[in-house]
């Protein structure tokens, strides 16, 4: 939870009156203001440049928008389930930092409206858990390749090749080229393939990514955590709009958002083994499998794998 808005909150509950809105911040390029309604419900305020195109209310958030004397709009974002607290406080902080920095203010304003409609699911499932250790190291191995690919063919195509957010057979897909990555831990020589289409090369040729990830100290050299490797490609993509806005809304369906407790877990890369995946390389693909038979999952000797390893 945002210590920082909690604090305005209570700040704003001990006040004579008990109601009104303070700025959260004056350096973001958005006048967003924390408060307490004349209800005495939490609230957040986003002054707009322009109608917010919003739609009507989600779970336990009351969404309302009404004209200013001076053109622009107020939009209010209420929180009426008490039970939901950590939740909303979440949600308006990532509305504020997401929409931070790398935009102006109508490209700030249009990023935030579209983030609405990604929370709005949320809080009908009631609840954002954290993501397990597995989850957060896999989603490293995710982060450090799109790092490497920004930097080999550019911000835009590198997010949009990024498709492992949506499920895809691989992580990352070209249009004739696909990139699988695994995360291991140091000792580690076996790695998990999820169905029979991970390494199937019949659509595209498909390089698999091992990525060993050691735990460490967070004062030891390369050491990183999940938070700072989506800060360090935030500030990569900032020049391009469209790569940043794609990247933030991949990283949101991937079920990350800003939290402190992914501070907790600093990590450091112990190698990097590339394999092509050709003919011979050991994997199950469709042709192998008798008609019937799909969804097969089984595990792969990065042994067996040494003689396809690229340099």
């Amino acid at each position: 939870m945002s210590i920082k808005i909690e604090t305005l909150w209570d700040s704003i509950r001990s006040d004579k009156t008990g109601v009104g809105f303070r700025r959260f911040d004056t350096t973001h390029v958005l006048d967003f203001y924390v408060g307490i309604d004349s209800d005495g419900r939490r609230a957040l305020l986003l002054i707009c440049p322009s109608e917010p195109a919003v739609q009507s209310d989600m779970r336990a958030v009351l969404v309302k928008s009404s004209e200013r004397d001076d053109g622009r709009w107020s939009l209010f974002l209420i929180l009426e389930d008490i039970r939901l607290l950590e939740l909303f406080s979440l949600f308006c902080e990532d509305l504020i930092e997401s929409s931070r920095s790398s935009f102006d203010l109508l490209e700030s304003f249009a990023f935030v409206i579209g983030r609405l409609a990604s929370w709005r699911q949320l809080f009908e499932l009631g609840d954002l858990g954290l993501l397990s250790e597995n989850q957060i190291r896999g989603l490293c191995g995710e982060l450090l390749y799109l790092r490497t690919l920004v930097e080999s063919i550019g911000a835009l195509a590198a997010v949009g090749a990024w498709v492992g957010p949506s499920r895809a057979d691989q992580d990352f897909q070209a249009q004739s080229h696909a990139w699988e990555i695994k995360t291991i831990r140091p000792g580690c020589d076996v790695i998990k393939i999820s169905s029979e289409t991970q390494l199937d090369t019949k659509l595209r040729s498909i390089d698999l990514v091992v990525i060993e990830l050691g735990n460490c100290a967070v004062a030891s050299q390369g050491a990183f955590t999940l938070n700072s490797m989506v800060g360090e490609i935030q500030n990569l993509l900032k020049p391009n709009y469209q790569a940043r806005l794609l990247f933030d809304n991949l990283l949101f369906k991937a079920g990350y958002i800003l939290r402190p407790e992914y501070d907790a877990l600093n990590l450091v890369v112990r190698n990097v083994a590339v394999f092509g995946v050709h003919v011979g390389f050991p994997c199950i693909t469709p042709r192998c499998l008798p008609v019937g038979v799909s969804k097969v999952k089984y595990e792969l000797s990065l042994t067996e794998c040494e003689i396809f390893k690229i340099s």
